[in-house]
């Protein structure tokens, strides 16, 4: 009996976790994107060619708990993540968000009226925060780095807390 699986699409992505930042391939659902799996995965996170904390050469297969994903940082152009697009009357919210190990910084697409707090409070899944800058401390082994990123993932439910900025023009 042969079995069939579903089309999937790779997609390399750096994850944030309290035991530091791995690094290595999801594998998402054609018809899906990378918010959808993320949200919806199970417990686990499936990733494959996974380079851990204090490890040289990568793993086949790491199955990571999907709680334990404090960000996700996708190395693959936006098309590829199939992210939905921002609501016509959307308005850029500059954030920062406080994380266990640092804080990210960047823009939240809301729809106009919506306020940062009020979409904070119906959030369970991941938060797609754009033009972002990332300070973190990776861990006890890495020292803390900043870097600029199009787009981070954050996990709601790991979020320690997030303040709206100044207005984006």
């Amino acid at each position: 009996m042969e079995i069939t699986r579903p089309d999937l699409r790779k997609i390399p992505a750096r994850i944030h976790t309290l035991a530091g930042r791995i690094s290595g391939n999801l594998h998402v659902l054609v018809a899906h994107s990378i918010v959808d799996h993320l949200d919806y995965a199970g417990n686990f996170l499936t990733l494959t060619d996974v380079l851990l904390p204090g490890h040289t050469q990568p793993m086949p297969f790491f199955a990571l708990q999907r709680s334990a994903a404090l960000a996700v940082i996708p190395d693959a152009p936006e098309d590829a993540l199939a992210l939905a697009g921002a609501p016509a009357d959307s308005r850029p919210h500059a954030v920062a968000c406080l994380l266990e190990q640092g804080v990210l910084n960047g823009t939240l697409d809301l729809p106009r009226g919506i306020r940062v707090s009020d979409h904070l409070v119906a959030s369970a899944g991941f938060l797609v925060v754009r033009n972002c800058t990332l300070g973190t401390s990776g861990g006890a082994s890495e020292a803390f780095s900043v870097e600029m990123t199009p787009i981070v993932l954050v996990n709601a439910a790991r979020v320690i807390g997030v303040a709206e900025m100044s207005p984006v023009d």
